[in-house]
Parts: structure tokens; C-alpha cells; sequence
């Protein structure tokens, strides 16, 4: 089991910065992934709130395993959660054994 979490730890070290990355295009509103289409609509705004209030989340769990210079990626104002989000943060921070 120690050699899963391993790997699945070291995937996301190596991808936190893309992950952040993608993160932040998608709180300005762009399309990211596959199956964007040329004049497609863009996020949704309450979408866009949703990611960056995980963001802060995502960066602690990042700095726990290890990576360096993700602070940068901390959006400025973070909105209250809401009940999704913070489902979702909690399923991040027991993933990476971070409290509170």
C-alpha cells in the first residue's frame, strides 16, 4: 500500500505547478482541457469561485509533500466556502494528512 501512496504522491509533486496553473486560468475564466470549443461559453462564475477557494487548500497540500515556490499561487481575497468546496478541501486535507 506504502508503494501506492508513493507513486500517487510523487504524481502530484511533479504536476503541482501545472495543476496550480490550470487552476488559476480557470478563476480568470478560461477554457482549459479537452473538447474546448472555438466560442464556447466560459466557467461559470460561481465554477470559478469553487476553484479558487480550493486553490489555498491545494497549495498547503503541495508544500506538505514538498514543493517548493507554490505560495504564489495563494489567490489575494479567498471567499468563505461553501459546502462543496469545503467537502472537497476536506477530502484534500485528509488525502495529504493535513489538519485543519
Amino acid at each position: 500500500m506504502q508503494h501506492f501512496e508513493d507513486l500517487v504522491i510523487g504524481h502530484f509533486h511533479n504536476r503541482a505547478v501545472s495543476i496550480l496553473t490550470i487552476c488559476r486560468g480557470y478563476t480568470k475564466g478560461v477554457r482549459v482541457g479537452c473538447g474546448v470549443n472555438v466560442g464556447e461559453e466560459k466557467n461559470s462564475h460561481g465554477f470559478q469561485k469553487n476553484v479558487e477557494r480550493l486553490m489555498r487548500t491545494l497549495v498547503r497540500a503541495f508544500e506538505k509533500i514538498g514543493v517548493d515556490n507554490v505560495n504564489e499561487f495563494i489567490p489575494e481575497i479567498v471567499p468563505e466556502f461553501t459546502p462543496q468546496t469545503r467537502n472537497m478541501a476536506q477530502k484534500i486535507r485528509a488525502f495529504f494528512c493535513i489538519k485543519g
